[in-house]
């Protein structure tokens, strides 16, 4: 039985022989920009989603791969504006791309690669996957406007962070999930069922990202607590700031001078630290499977063609329950937070 660290050992190369081909079709200009930024690691984890759901569905077709590869490409563009917007110095590691080939030469780089993933995918013919796409480049842009909008802000929950991760990054993750299923031509409830774990693994995938800004930056390649310099919204800086008396949290949240960010970032760091520690692993691993559960083992239908793969490559830590959500974002009917109690995190004491 295939595991899921032999699966990306074999999927891997194939995913960036097809980026590298894409790459070597954008403009001369932007060429050296985009191969410098793909080729900085990373995960491959959207592609490898899409790959792996069309897999299980039983699609066997090479073409899976440009359009994979195009879900990397928007992942990548994401990336860019993102350091841009950050100003960050590092980025998986290396330099950051615009600290390389410029501000202006990184931003329209990432224009590039949009547009660039648009065509791969208009290319297939399908209506579904241009419009699941496109959309989650929307949602993507929405999450970080909600993101900006709120820094420096004390929330009173923990609705809007839900509302902002699920945009900037489970959307995508969605995504990736629901094209493989589409293109492998799966039936409602497999397309809904698969679309449903990419976003619950996606909102669960973020929450652990936000707990590692207090990692050491050895081994995240990210430089350590970048979201408290920015005033970001995240758990371990909620809860941090609701330990704090009243007027204490308000002056950790007013915006500092800079010449005072960098004093009063390491005394916070250090705090936040030890506030991120009290939580246990078992939480986020309770968080994933509560996303599993809820969006894989309650559709019977998509669970008969899904369920049996990917229990193998999760049983570990199956036996983890969740705890009971308190915090339950609002969201339209349409929505997949609606749809599926996918955002609901429990407030524990405890992450991009």
């Amino acid at each position: 039985m295939i595991t899921l660290r032999t699966f990306i050992e074999q999927e891997q190369p194939r995913i960036n022989a097809a980026l590298a081909e894409a790459a070597a079709e954008l403009p001369v200009s932007i060429m050296p920009i985009a191969q410098y930024a793909m080729g900085n690691g990373g995960k491959r984890l959207r592609p490898l989603l899409t790959v792996l759901v069309a897999r299980l569905l039983g699609y066997a077709d090479n073409d899976i791969y440009p359009l994979a590869a195009a879900m990397e490409m928007f992942h990548v563009a994401t990336l860019l504006h993102d350091d841009v917007m950050d100003n960050a110095e590092m980025r998986r590691g290396s330099t950051a791309t615009h600290k390389v080939f410029g501000v202006t030469e990184t931003i329209l780089a990432g224009d590039a690669l949009l547009a660039k993933g648009n065509q791969i995918v208009a290319g297939f013919g399908d209506p579904r996957l241009t419009a699941a796409t496109s959309d989650a480049i929307a949602q993507t842009a929405n999450g970080e406007i909600l993101e900006i909008a709120n820094q420096g802000k004390n929330a009173p929950d923990l609705l809007i962070y839900n509302q902002i991760i699920a945009g900037k990054t489970a959307w995508m993750i969605r995504t990736s999930c629901n094209i493989g299923a589409v293109r492998a031509n799966g039936t409602p409830e497999q397309v809904a069922g698969a679309t449903d774990y990419g976003f619950n693994l996606g909102m669960a995938f973020q929450i652990v990202d936000d707990a590692l800004d207090f990692a050491p930056s050895s081994l995240t390649g990210k430089p350590e607590g970048g979201d408290v310099r920015e005033g970001k919204l995240t758990p371990p800086i909620f809860f941090y700031a609701n330990s704090l008396a009243p007027a204490e949290r308000d002056a950790f949240s007013t915006p500092s001078p800079p010449d005072f960010r960098p004093r009063r970032t390491g005394k916070s760091l250090q705090a936040l630290s030890a506030t991120s520690a009290t939580a246990t692993p078992d939480f986020f691993h309770a968080t994933f499977f509560h996303g599993y559960s809820n969006s894989l083992f309650r559709r019977q239908t998509c669970s008969t063609a899904l369920k049996p793969a990917f229990s193998p490559i999760l049983t570990t830590r199956s036996a983890v329950k969740p705890q009971p959500a308190s915090v339950k974002p609002s969201a339209s009917p349409s929505s997949p937070c609606a749809r599926s109690k996918c955002s609901r995190w429990r407030g524990s004491t405890r992450n991009r």
